[in-house]
């Protein structure tokens, strides 16, 4: 994201003391672009971050990940930020650019490779069900394992962390003791 000269002096240990720092004087300062890295709040229903973004401060955002459902890619384009997601939004939306990487082809990857060692019994850790990039790879692991005749409903979700992944894998080798592959979609 590119922001308008000053911002880069607050802290940025949330967005709500980004907001509390914004009371410096941009206008004396030299215009030169910067990038700001923000992590937006758990809670999509506060509107403090996108009210940020919208206030002028932003002359772009690039948006790495998005759940179903999400305001804020709305919100964006309403206040005509240019908007680029990195990924996939869960619906089309004019005037965002989109960019990514094949998730779908990615899970049937991995599906195509864990059959081509010999794996005969095989499972997923999903990641969370309303993110696009999660559900496309899920869709390209269940393909390629149903062409096979392959069970595709062996599988948990977890929460793309390393704990996540972990708490998730116990669980699927208690559920399923004759796994032989297992395909974690992150983490």
């Amino acid at each position: 994201m590119l922001a308008r000269p000053g911002l880069c002096r607050c802290s940025l240990r949330s967005s709500l003391a980004i907001e509390k720092s914004l009371s410096v004087d941009a206008s004396t300062f030299e215009y030169r672009p910067r990038t700001v890295i923000l992590m937006a709040p758990a809670d999509d229903k506060d509107p403090r971050f996108s009210n940020f973004l919208c206030s002028g401060v932003a002359d772009g955002v690039l948006l790495l990940s998005t759940h179903d459902g999400d305001p804020l890619p709305d919100e964006l384009v309403r206040a005509g930020i240019p908007l680029v997601v990195a990924g996939r939004l869960p619906r089309r939306m004019a005037g965002v650019t989109v960019v990514g990487v094949d998730k779908f082809a990615g899970g049937r990857a991995a599906a195509e490779r864990l059959l081509s060692t010999g794996r005969r019994h095989l499972v997923t850790i999903a990641g969370p069900p309303d993110i696009p990039a999660a559900v496309d790879r899920l869709s390209g692991f269940r393909s390629t394992l149903a062409a096979a005749h392959r069970p595709t409903d062996v599988l948990a979700y977890g929460g793309w962390t390393s704990s996540s992944g972990s708490l998730v894998t116990v669980d699927l080798l208690a559920r399923e003791p004759g796994i032989d592959g297992l395909f974690a979609a992150n983490q």
